[in-house]
């Protein structure tokens, strides 16, 4: 029930396509703040203190869009600086690295201008941000348009106990940074765990299997499918090719 409630703002939108159900909003044992926001939703770790995957539906009418880039990066009011605030990327030597990207909201203003909440970012190396994974939105937004067909998509941080953070409010670096892509009309599903490095190499080269991430994060991704659909778009990989 809290996934149609999660997705409300986006359903009513004129802009972009209803969700209809909540089958790849991520599941687990700890308790998750479920923040909604008019693109995408947010699935906030109050034990650990910090977000553990943002998700929505992308479809190729939104990528048609002409919005531009808001670029008002701010805390998030409702989790009450939790997520950070400027201050603590200042000087860190990071980038504030989109979650859910910006290239994917440009079908509404306000999902565009929501995208840039701290809630929404995590310190990210600079060659990382605008090299493989900046090549692995923009291939995720190229299959959409290329075969015409909408996508659910979970992105999140792996953050080691030890990890070490920025500024003040200690915002925790990641270590790896998934993301997964699920096509429900060719019930295929691609997962990606990228190493927090300044890698030069093919994102495709970490391509891995659903069931990876979730042993890895302690997620449960597709829950609300068949079980045998779960099974099979959770095991396989390189099923869904994004070139």
């Amino acid at each position: 029930a809290f996934g149609l409630l999660a997705f409300s703002q986006k359903e009513a939108d004129e802009n972009s396509t209803s969700i209809g159900d909540s089958t790849f909003l991520p599941t687990g044992v700890e308790e998750i703040l479920v923040r909604d926001t008019p693109g995408f939703v947010i699935g906030y770790s109050l034990s650990r203190e910090h977000v553990v995957w943002v998700a929505y539906h992308l479809t190729p009418l939104e990528l048609k869009g002409k919005v531009s880039r808001t670029d008002d990066f701010r805390a998030d009011p409702e989790l009450n600086g939790g997520a950070g605030v400027l201050k603590d990327y200042r000087g860190s030597g990071f980038d504030r690295g989109h979650l859910a990207p910006a290239g994917d909201m440009k079908w509404s203003l306000a999902a565009m201008s929501h995208s840039f909440l701290l809630s929404n970012i995590a310190p990210q190396l600079r060659e990382f941000n605008g090299g493989i994974w900046l090549d692995l939105e923009r291939s995720t937004r190229g299959y959409v348009l290329d075969t015409q067909r909408s996508v659910y998509l979970v992105t999140g941080p792996i953050v080691q106990a030890d990890a070490e953070g920025i500024g003040d409010n200690e915002i925790p670096i990641a270590s790896h940074f998934y993301k997964i892509i699920y096509d429900m009309e060719a019930e295929k599903a691609v997962a990606y765990l990228l190493p927090h490095l300044e890698s030069i190499e093919n994102f495709e080269k970490f391509a891995v299997s659903v069931d990876q991430v979730e042993h890895i994060t302690g997620l449960d991704f597709f829950s609300s499918l068949p079980d045998s659909l779960e099974k099979l778009v959770e095991s396989s990989v390189g099923e869904l090719k994004l070139h």
